[in-house]
């Protein structure tokens, strides 16, 4: 009973087809006496064949009614994939457009509501340099000559128009994905304003804080402690009769140049600060000029930044 719950009712028809038509050609062409009688109370040997063909029908109907509900289950797990795949796009804090050359297929809720524009516009976008500002049109189009080319583009950042008309700096990167069959380029940017601005602001207070040393004629030096690497302004050289291309970029040029009475002091001072004993690092201390005398110099600094 079970297996014939399993057999679809078109089964079961083509099986009754296959008698009526067996039936039907015994009684027309081999005149083997009425229809009925040939249908209801068929021979030995028809009987034999309408069992074997009713056997195979009923089989290639059972597995093709699970190829077709396999079938069904693999489109619609796809299906819920895909849309899966969609929302978490849809929820991604960066902007995600997926475009066909420079022809915008997609571009998730995050791009939208930054660019200013509707779900109808982001589709309705001719070409993705609407959005590009025109002096950044060559980056973007060398960017996408590397995918062509096999190659995998480096993260670049690149200035858009919003449909306000301001405009903004994301960082944005490139990758090859299928999306409705066809090979098609997925883009992520990320809004990046804030860090820019930074950064300016940054280089303008390291170039007024250089003119400032500079006017007052102070020697400046940088000491990175994991590396040793030091770095030294051209003041602090010139104080020693050198120019700043010819002092090596390390402590040990530091450690030559102070007089061997004063090393030991001034390194216990130094240890001192960078272990949190002392607030500053103070102290007077001789450095070698280049003619060979050394010079009395106020040493000062102070630790602005310390490993967690």
């Amino acid at each position: 009973m079970r297996i014939l719950r399993t057999v679809p009712i078109y089964t079961a028809l083509a099986v009754v087809l296959f008698w009526v038509l067996d039936a039907g050609v015994d009684t027309v062409i081999y005149h083997q006496g009425d229809f009925a009688q040939t249908f209801l109370r068929p021979g030995v040997r028809e009987l034999v064949i309408r069992l074997i063909a009713t056997m195979v029908i009923v089989v290639a109907g059972i597995l093709w009614q699970r190829s077709i509900r396999s079938l069904a289950g693999s489109r619609a797990s796809l299906t819920r994939s895909e849309n899966r795949y969609r929302s978490l796009v849809e929820a991604s804090p960066d902007g995600v457009v997926v475009h066909e050359g420079d022809h915008v297929s997609y571009a998730n809720r995050k791009t939208r509501e930054f660019m200013g524009l509707s779900a109808e516009d982001a589709r309705g976008a001719k070409s993705l340099y609407e959005f590009i500002h025109a002096e950044d049109h060559d980056l973007v189009r060398e960017n996408l000559d590397r995918l062509d080319n096999g190659e995998t583009p480096r993260p670049y950042e690149v200035r858009v128009v919003r449909r306000d008309g301001t405009l903004a700096t994301l960082s944005a990167s490139m990758s090859r994905i299928e999306y409705e069959g066809r090979q098609v380029t997925l883009s992520f940017f990320r809004d990046i304003g804030e860090e820019v601005e930074t950064r300016r602001d940054l280089l303008a207070s390291r170039e007024r804080l250089s003119l400032a040393l500079d006017a007052a004629r102070d020697g400046v030096w940088d000491w990175d402690v994991p590396s040793g690497r030091m770095v030294y302004n051209q003041a602090w050289a010139a104080m020693l009769g050198l120019d700043v291309d010819q002092v090596e970029s390390d402590q040990s040029t530091w450690r030559r140049l102070v007089h061997p009475d004063d090393l030991d002091r001034v390194e216990a001072l130094l240890t001192a600060h960078m272990q949190g004993d002392l607030p500053d690092y103070e102290t007077e201390v001789r450095l070698r000029h280049a003619r060979g005398h050394y010079i009395w110099v106020l040493d000062r600094g102070r630790v602005v930044d310390r490993d967690a």
